[in-house]
C-alpha cells in the first residue's frame, strides 16, 4: 500500500508540474517557427513575441498589460519558487536519509506552487481574452489547451512509455 502511494504521490506530482510547464511556457513551444511563437528556440516566455504571433495591434498591446499589470512579474516569481521546490523534492528523493514525512511535505509544496501557478496564469487568460478579436482569442486559447493536453505526455512531447528504460542502450551522446 505504502509503495502505491508513493507512486500515486510522484505520478501525480510529475503530471501537475507537467500541466503547468506547459500552460505557462507553451508560448514559447511548437512544432514550427510559422506555428507558434518562439520555436525552436530558446523556450521562455516572451510576452512581445506572444503579441506579435497574434498579430495584436500596438493599441490592443497596451490594453492587454493594463488588463492584468502585476502578470509577467507574479507568474515569474511563482516558476522560480517552483523550480526550486521542485530541485528540493528531486534531492530528498535522491536522498537514502529522506524521511517519508519530509518527502510528502515538500511535494505538498511542489503541488500548492504548481496550483498557484496554473491559476494564475488561468486568470490572466480570462482577463485578457476579451480584448482579443476571436480568431486571436482562438489562437491563443488553442495555444494554452494544445499545452494542457501536452502536460501528460512527457518531455518534448513524447509519451513516458517510449523513453528507454534502466539499462536501455541509447545513441551516441545521448542521456538515458
Amino acid at each position: 500500500m505504502k509503495r502505491g502511494l508513493w507512486i500515486f504521490a510522484i505520478v501525480t506530482a510529475l503530471l501537475i508540474g507537467a500541466g503547468s510547464f506547459w500552460a505557462t511556457r507553451a508560448v514559447g513551444q511548437g512544432d514550427t517557427a510559422r506555428t507558434r511563437p518562439g520555436a525552436g528556440r530558446a523556450r521562455r516566455f516572451r510576452p512581445g513575441r506572444v503579441a506579435r504571433w497574434l498579430g495584436l495591434t500596438a493599441e490592443q498591446a497596451k490594453a492587454l498589460r493594463q488588463a492584468d499589470p502585476t502578470f509577467d512579474t507574479e507568474a515569474a516569481e511563482l516558476r522560480t519558487q517552483l523550480t526550486g521546490r521542485r530541485k528540493t523534492f528531486a534531492q530528498l528523493l535522491e536522498n537514502d536519509e529522506s524521511s517519508d514525512q519530509q518527502l510528502l511535505q515538500q511535494l505538498d509544496k511542489v503541488i500548492e506552487t504548481q496550483s498557484r501557478l496554473e491559476r494564475r496564469v488561468t486568470q490572466h487568460l480570462l482577463k485578457v481574452r476579451r480584448l482579443l478579436t476571436p480568431q486571436q482569442r482562438r489562437r491563443l486559447l488553442g495555444l494554452a489547451a494544445s499545452g494542457v493536453r501536452r502536460h501528460g505526455a512527457g518531455r518534448r512531447g513524447r509519451s513516458p512509455r517510449t523513453r528507454p528504460g534502466p539499462g536501455a542502450q541509447t545513441r551516441p551522446g545521448q542521456a538515458p
